[in-house]
């Protein structure tokens, strides 16, 4: 649970509201501990814990079916939101790397989409093959795993936004590609000079 120090107590007490009205299931409430922590007390205090509840059990799915694929290329989804046919959600589950929230802003800001709420929790994932084994933060012989959420605007046309998801794709795999190989493309830099 978030500590008063670096969480707040109305944070402490929201989290744990919210952690109340999800069903009893270890990595359910793990996992979404994990995101409610990633996000802000204004923020949660925005929806209700009903409906936060069901948002993180949402979310949870996504993560749980895609975490166990190609996190070395990135996973991710692209849905219109079920209440506005001109939002769209873009779900993201990759290996954490430096800059992908940064990354893929730009890429919004290129195509003209304007971000309307964006959550990027950092999840920790003890996987065995191919199953969820644990999810507490810190744990020994886990992952870290970025989740990206984003809800954006646009009226945009289907090529668009084929467009935009090769561009996704692309995108989450030169980070993943420039992350794990960051050491050698140091070396080979210094070699240049």
């Amino acid at each position: 649970m978030a500590t008063t120090e670096t969480h707040g107590f109305v944070s402490n007490k929201l989290i744990s509201d919210i952690l109340a009205h999800l069903p009893k299931d270890p990595h359910l409430n793990a996992f979404s501990e994990q995101f409610l922590f990633a996000i802000p007390s204004r923020s949660l205090a925005y929806f209700s814990s009903t409906k936060w509840a069901s948002f993180l059990q949402d979310r949870f799915t996504f993560f749980q079916n895609k975490v166990t694929q190609d996190l070395q290329q990135g996973v991710f989804e692209l849905t219109t939101s079920p209440t506005n046919p001109t939002q769209k959600i873009l779900q993201a589950v990759c290996l954490d790397a430096n800059y992908i929230v940064i990354t893929l802003e730009a890429l919004f800001k290129e195509f003209g989409f304007p971000i309307t709420k964006l959550f990027h929790p950092i999840v920790s994932v003890h996987l065995d093959q191919n199953q969820i084994v644990d999810l507490k933060r810190n744990a020994k012989d886990s992952l870290l795993v970025s989740m990206v959420y984003i809800e954006f605007e646009t009226a945009a046309g289907s090529e668009i936004l084929v467009d935009f998801e090769h561009r996704v794709a692309l995108h989450l795999s030169s980070i993943q590609f420039s992350f794990q190989h960051q050491a050698q493309i140091v070396n080979r830099l210094h070699g240049l000079s």
